[in-house]
């Protein structure tokens, strides 16, 4: 009897997953064409204009993503649809001033009405501060750190700041005059980073010193396509794994000492935290008259917001010192005109001093014109709307909007 089952039992488990294979199939082409007919005719955002495919699915915002033109593509559809588009199944992206000001200024008891979405940090199970979803633990945080950007602040980091700088000067009358000139992308992205680590935690990487790559210059270009594919992922769960084919073979070998080396700066601040040469970003976050935190995960939180610091000052200041300096040789009257400025208000170089520069208006607006020119964020920083009202417009519970700066001024690739 159960000899003769045996095939009866193998015959009809093939005949049901034959039959399972083509339903489940069918069930799934039946969700996606009602979820598209939802997006399209029937989602709360249904009523704003933009690509078709960018209703129906967060692939359009996916690919537009890793084109590497994002701030054109978006440019081109503002251009198309008009001030409100809708990129993403629930997300839109705004263009005017007062959108922005809606979105990133409205507060509510101190609090931040429109929440980030965690994009802008790596998916690391602690948002630091650049990726805290929490309003009220980035208000935290926030605090915590508002004095390291006080003038008093400033001030206690001026000799270091003249020590970079004036290294850098030093550097490029070296090799600036020479045939080849001096390969200035590099050497910013080395003064911008000395100064940043300085000023995080107050060590001294030595880029301008030794004039060679460390670690973290060698490997962080080449991770921007794994940073971007983390952020991506977010959107799409089940490809999570794949992120991780994006980073290239090549560091994979520098991939230990990379994820070391916070951490060992981090510790290194923390025993010499009664020695430092200047106040430091780090302070806020572990001031001297308060004991060092024991718990492993206050820790990693402290490693987080140290590094994300590091990396928010670094490249900023790289690329404004690149962008500024470029500009200003490109149009040899501006430049002129900044010189004469400078040599008129300093006569010598001790004359120099923090509290001086207030009176250089053109030098205040050409980098006025750079920040301009030469936009640090270009995603938009998405936030989750609260339900309220941005630039005249409802925007519903739930819905990611952001507000992105036209880049017209840009050059296109």
């Amino acid at each position: 009897m159960a000899l003769t089952s045996l095939p009866w039992v193998s015959v009809g488990r093939s005949v049901t997953w034959s039959h399972l294979l083509p339903a489940f199939a069918a069930l799934g082409t039946a969700y996606f064409i009602g979820r598209a007919i939802y997006n399209l005719y029937f989602h709360p955002l249904s009523k704003y204009p933009g690509p078709k495919l960018g209703a129906v699915t967060d692939l359009w915002w996916a690919y537009a993503s890793t084109t590497g033109r994002y701030p054109w593509i978006i440019e081109d559809i503002l251009n198309t649809y008009g001030d409100v588009v809708r990129i993403a199944p629930n997300e839109l992206v705004f263009i005017t001033p007062q959108a922005a000001k809606d979105i990133y200024l409205a507060q509510e008891k101190n609090l931040e009405l429109f929440v980030q979405v965690g994009y802008d940090a790596l998916d690391t199970g602690d948002g630091g501060i650049s990726g805290e979803t929490n309003p009220v633990r980035h208000r935290e945080i926030a605090k915590k750190l508002a004095p390291a950007f006080s003038t008093r602040n400033l001030r206690a980091k001026e000799a270091a700041i003249h020590k970079h700088i004036d290294l850098f000067v030093n550097r490029m009358k070296d090799f600036g005059g020479e045939e080849k000139g001096a390969d200035m992308r590099r050497w910013v992205e080395w003064l911008g980073l000395d100064l940043s680590a300085d000023m995080t935690y107050c060590i001294d990487m030595g880029h301008l010193r030794d004039m060679k790559d460390s670690v973290l210059v060698r490997s962080t270009f080449k991770l921007n396509m794994f940073i971007l594919m983390s952020q991506i992922v977010r959107k799409f769960r089940l490809l999570t794994p794949l992120a991780y084919l994006t980073i290239p073979p090549a560091v994979w070998f520098d991939m230990l000492e990379l994820l070391k080396l916070n951490t060992d700066d981090v510790q290194a601040r923390l025993k010499k935290r009664h020695n430092i040469e200047h106040l430091d970003y780090f302070e806020q976050l572990v001031p001297v008259n308060q004991p060092i935190p024991q718990d492993q995960k206050e820790i990693y939180h402290l490693q987080n917001v140290a590094w994300q610091l590091l990396l928010a000052s670094w490249q900023p200041l790289a690329n404004q010192f690149y962008s500024l300096i470029l500009l200003l040789l490109k149009e040899p009257d501006a430049y002129a005109t900044l010189v004469k400025e400078v040599r008129e208000e300093f006569p010598d170089y001790e004359a120099i001093k923090l509290d001086s520069i207030e009176s250089l208006k053109y030098l205040q607006s050409c980098a006025n014109e750079s920040f301009r020119l030469h936009q640090e964020t270009t995603d938009g920083l998405p936030r989750i709307s609260p339900g309220a009202m941005v630039d005249g417009t409802y925007i519903p519970q739930g819905v990611g909007p952001s507000s992105i700066p036209k880049p017209t001024n840009l050059p296109r690739h």
